[in-house]
């Protein structure tokens, strides 16, 4: 398991004094609707970073349609291939596909016809991802947010009939606890997982043992043979900026360590009732 956090590149020392193995960024921090040389210094600075930038989120601004009666597709295209080159340049493996605003669905506009112009979105994402080295992480999101693809059981049937290896799932309890999906279906869709994120807003600390939301998912997590990484996002606004900050570094430290005892506890107690079961 590779632990990360979701945070913005002036936290980079601050998130590696922290102890995790990797941060999460917004697509929005390589500026992939400005020229090269804008970029220049961006990339200079995050390909100097010490700690590894592997994730990227929030893949598509809500300005560019996915879905609907206006969309194009050379904007789209052209986006996707500055983006997925600058997140390749500075080490981005996974590329999450929310993008809620870009793919939500026009009141009144077919569903079939949307799921449809986003699987060809998703396609072609994943077409480019891999001239690039990077996996396309669809992240299902709960109807309060998108109106389309909202569970991960529909994310995993989009997932399988695109059918491409650079195209794979990306598991949210924030989402899944929103749309009421029980976390029994991780076991299903597993062979897809490539991602997950876990939300400080539904993420008790310092950690404890019961059956809470995160336990529950991690334990179903765990059970699917789950190996990947996690990052946590910050939806109580609590990961305040502040490079160098003793104070950001012991929350960003004190979460970290939450995260490694709950998946710990819930590994151990799948492995004894094995054992047990055995």
């Amino acid at each position: 398991m590779r632990y990360g956090i979701c945070t913005g590149s002036n936290n980079l020392t601050t998130a590696h004094a922290a102890g995790y193995d990797f941060v999460e960024l917004t697509m929005g921090e390589l500026l992939p609707e400005q020229s090269d040389m804008a970029f220049a210094p961006v990339c200079a600075k995050l390909s100097a970073s010490p700690i590894p930038i592997e994730v990227c989120n929030c893949f598509i601004p809500s300005t560019l349609k996915l879905v609907g009666p206006s969309v194009d597709l050379l904007s789209v295209s052209a986006y996707m291939q500055t983006a997925l080159r600058r997140a390749a340049q500075v080490g981005v493996a996974i590329v999450g596909f929310g993008s809620g605003g870009a793919r939500q669905r026009p009141k009144g506009f077919s569903r079939d016809i949307a799921r449809s112009q986003f699987s060809v979105a998703a396609r072609l994402a994943a077409e480019i991802g891999a001239s690039h080295g990077i996996i396309i992480a669809i992240e299902p999101l709960c109807p309060a947010i998108c109106n389309l693809i909202n569970s991960e059981q529909e994310g995993a049937q989009l997932v399988e009939e695109i059918g491409h290896q650079h195209l794979q799932l990306l598991a949210d309890i924030y989402h899944m606890l929103r749309q009421r999906e029980p976390f029994s279906i991780l076991h299903t869709v597993a062979r897809h997982l490539v991602h997950v994120h876990l939300d400080s807003f539904h993420f008790p600390f310092p950690a404890k043992s019961g059956d809470d939301d995160v336990s529950a998912f991690f334990s179903a997590l765990s059970g699917a043979g789950y190996q990947g990484r996690i990052s946590l996002e910050d939806n109580c606004g609590n990961m305040v900026s502040g490079e160098n900050d003793p104070l950001l570094v012991e929350n960003f430290s004190r979460q970290l360590s939450a995260m490694k005892q709950h998946w710990e506890h819930v590994t151990l107690s799948n492995s004894n009732y094995q054992k047990g079961w055995r």
